[in-house]
């Protein structure tokens, strides 16, 4: 598939697409001029007999859209068209006659709408409680299928072989770790032998995120890989000495850091190197600059200098998020009960790599979709609002601690500005940063050959002053 990646990225905001968008927002298309609906009857823009059976012929579509009962409105440049879905099936398309209130509202040009990559290039708007977030995976495949019935294609999926072994060589167990005083009951697996390495999950996944990269053969001769799954997510459940169902599960970056240091220290992984990815990646410079005589080296995978509502980047944020939910301007609809796992799922898809195999995008969007209540809003706290080392990464010192940062060619923190992996990296004495080709805001997951090439020469460094 042929994509362009400038605007790609240019498409791309924060962790979840920027094309989904509330009704009335500033940033929605503006409405069609009359005009546009008197030439209803005129060739060209969508093929509605092929669409319409492609949709009720798509598995994927069926299964997405269960339940779905919606009126809505494609725009492929200035040609509307009404699509009304009926119980989880395309019931009627035509070309739209007058304006109307559509649920959902899909705008963008014709291009997009030939070409691309979910919904790259368009803007959808609808409310985001009772219609975007409940059905994001099949408003992904209707745009997907507009694309198939006017003759193109998102992309060619490319299925994986079956593996050369019968068993896995990691193994899983599980550590009583104390943490601020709270024992933890953390599940774990490992494989190899040597330098110690902590691999650390996105926001709201799990350890099964590092799963290629601990059965590689070559690292298991000269590393011990360990991913575990922080408390609340995965297998580590909550604890069972506190009344945690009574308060909001939040991550913060001190209780992050300890939580990683608690854990290593369990394990009995001396001075480990850290690697973390999202979330993950933006604890590794925390690290470096709190920890750096508990870690050998940190690997920050699209990494950042601050979330996005630090109090650096947006004062008063923060103060607002510790109000409780239902006080809070702005509400984030993270914390909805309707804002289920798969519609996180789903989400996290969009930001796979168009260039990896379909089956580990898809497996990296499941293992997201299994995420806990609330779990994936409350680490976006630290993501989002607590994470902040502006004004202080002069005080990292890479002499003992020495920090690599990564990016994935797609992934957000490739986008140019103060934020991004590269702009931190300048600020961090001794820092190198990397651009994995390609790669993704999950290239350990959904392509880890790809992401391979390019965190194998960190390793071989970290290995090599080993001593």
């Amino acid at each position: 598939m042929q994509l362009d990646r400038r605007s790609f990225l240019a498409s791309v905001g924060s962790v979840a697409a920027v094309t989904f968008l509330e009704p009335g927002s500033p940033e929605a298309s503006p409405p069609l001029a009359p005009a546009a609906y008197a030439q209803s009857g005129s060739p060209g823009g969508l093929n509605a007999a092929a669409f319409r059976d492609r949709a009720n012929a798509d598995g994927e579509f069926l299964l997405k859209a269960r339940y779905w009962d919606a009126r809505l409105q494609l725009e492929i440049d200035d040609r509307p068209y009404s699509v009304v879905v009926q119980t989880g099936r395309v019931a009627e398309v035509a070309p739209a006659s007058a304006p109307g209130n559509p649920d959902v509202r899909i705008t963008g040009p014709a291009a997009a709408w030939s070409s691309g990559f979910v919904a790259r290039g368009l803007k959808v708007e609808g409310d985001r409680v009772t219609q975007v977030v409940p059905y994001r995976g099949a408003i992904l495949r209707l745009i997907a299928l507009v694309r198939e019935a006017n003759g193109a294609h998102d992309q060619t999926t490319t299925m994986v072989k079956d593996v050369d072994r019968q068993f896995d060589t990691a193994v899983g167990r599980y550590a009583y770790v104390k943490i601020q005083g709270v024992q933890y009951r953390v599940y774990y697996e490992e494989t190899g032998q040597g330098i110690p390495i902590v691999l650390q999950h996105t926001a709201g996944s799990d350890g099964r995120q590092w799963r290629h990269m601990l059965e590689d053969k070559e690292l298991q001769q000269r590393f011990r890989m360990i991913a575990y799954d922080l408390p609340y997510h995965g297998k580590s459940v909550p604890p069972s000495t506190v009344r945690w169902w009574e308060k909001e599960y939040r991550l913060t970056t001190e209780l992050v850091m300890d939580s990683v240091v608690a854990i290593s220290k369990a394990l009995k992984a001396e001075r480990p190197v850290y690697m973390g990815c999202s979330v993950g990646g933006y604890l590794a410079p925390d690290l470096a600059l709190y920890h750096a005589d508990d870690f050998r080296a940190v690997i920050g995978v699209n990494a950042s200098i601050a979330g996005s509502n630090a109090p650096s980047q947006n004062p008063g944020a923060r103060d607002n998020m510790q109000k409780p939910i239902s006080e809070r301007r702005n509400p984030d609809t993270n914390f909805h009960p309707r804002v289920n796992g798969e519609s996180v799922g789903m989400a996290m898809y969009e930001i796979t790599s168009p260039e990896a195999p379909d089956p580990y995008r898809r497996e990296t969007a499941w293992v997201y979709s299994q995420g806990a209540p609330g779990v994936f809003a409350g680490d976006l706290y630290y993501y989002g609002y607590d994470h902040d080392l502006v004004g202080k990464t002069d005080k990292i010192d890479t002499a003992k601690c020495p920090v690599y940062l990564v990016s994935g060619e797609y992934d957000p923190s490739m986008q140019p500005g103060p934020r991004s992996a590269e702009a931190l990296t300048k600020q961090i004495p001794g820092a190198t940063f990397t651009v994995v080709k390609g790669g993704s805001h999950f290239a350990m997951s959904d392509d880890y050959p790809r992401f391979r090439q390019y965190i194998l020469p960190i390793l071989e460094k970290i290995h090599a002053r080993r001593s």
